[in-house]
C-alpha cells in the first residue's frame, strides 16, 4: 500500500493578497534579490516587477514592449515616462491615443478594452516625467528655438501630456520632472495640471528641475498651487 503523499503546504507568497502586502513596501532591488531565491519566489516576485516601469525608449519602435507595458497598467506603482508619451496611460482619449498602434489585448474587440480597471494606470505612487531626447525637435536655425519665443506652439499636445497622469492617481505621492533642452516650455503645466496638484491628498514630494531660465510668473503660479500635503518641494 502507497502511503499517501503530505499534504502540500501553502507558502504566504502563494496568495496574492499576502504577496500584494508583501511587496507594498519592497523596492525595486528588493524585488530582484526575491526573485534569486529559488523557483518557486521567482515565480511568485517575477510579475510584482511590473510595479516599476521605465519607458525609456521610443513606444512606436518597440510595440511588443509597450503593449505589455500597456495592458498591465494598473499594476504599476513607479512609472518613468516621457512627458510625451502619456497617452499610452491615459484615461482620456482613448479612442484616439497619440501614437497608438494595436494595443489591444487578446480577445479584446476595442482599444478602449486595453483600459479597463485592470489595466487602467490609477495606482502610482511615483511619477517622473522625463526627456528621453527622442522627440524631434527644431533645429537651430528654425524660428521659435529659443525658449523665450512665446508664440511658437507648445511641442507637446495636451492630450499626451503624462502631467495628466496626476489626476487620475490619487494614491501618488511623488513627482519628479525633468527637462534638460530648452524648446520645453512651462506651458505643460496648464490650468488643468496645476488644479490637480493644488487639489491631490497624498502628493507629498514634488521636484521640478528645468535646466532653463524659468519665468517668475511660472514659480509664483506653481507655488500658489502646492497641495497642503507637501512636505518637500524643488525647483
Amino acid at each position: 500500500m502507497i502511503p499517501p503523499s503530505p499534504p502540500k503546504r501553502t507558502s504566504a507568497v502563494d496568495i496574492p493578497l499576502i504577496l500584494d502586502l508583501i511587496c507594498q513596501d519592497l523596492t525595486r532591488n528588493h524585488l530582484l534579490a526575491c526573485v534569486r531565491v529559488c523557483r518557486s519566489w521567482r515565480d511568485a516576485f517575477q510579475l510584482q516587477l511590473d510595479r516599476f516601469v521605465r519607458l525609456g525608449k521610443n513606444p512606436k519602435t518597440n510595440q511588443e514592449h509597450t503593449r505589455a507595458v500597456v495592458e498591465r497598467a494598473g499594476r504599476i506603482r513607479s512609472l518613468q515616462v516621457d512627458i510625451a508619451d502619456g497617452g499610452w496611460f491615459l484615461d482620456s482619449h482613448v479612442d484616439h491615443k497619440p501614437n497608438a498602434v494595436a494595443v489591444t489585448p487578446k480577445g479584446s474587440n476595442t482599444a478602449a478594452d486595453a483600459f479597463t480597471p485592470a489595466g487602467r494606470c490609477i495606482n502610482l505612487e511615483e511619477l517622473s516625467c522625463l526627456d528621453f531626447n527622442y522627440l524631434p525637435r527644431p533645429s537651430n536655425g528654425e524660428e521659435g528655438w529659443f525658449y523665450h519665443a512665446y508664440d511658437r506652439p507648445s511641442i507637446i499636445s495636451q492630450s499626451s501630456n503624462a502631467l495628466h497622469l496626476i489626476k487620475q492617481n490619487p494614491k501618488l505621492q511623488s513627482l519628479y520632472i525633468r527637462h534638460a533642452r530648452q524648446f520645453y516650455r512651462t506651458d505643460h503645466f496648464s490650468p488643468e495640471i496645476l488644479e490637480s496638484i493644488s487639489t491631490h491628498k497624498s502628493l507629498t514630494h514634488i521636484k521640478i528641475h528645468l535646466d532653463y531660465a524659468v519665468d517668475a510668473e511660472f514659480r509664483i503660479q506653481l507655488l500658489q498651487h502646492l497641495p497642503a500635503t507637501i512636505q518637500d518641494f524643488e525647483l
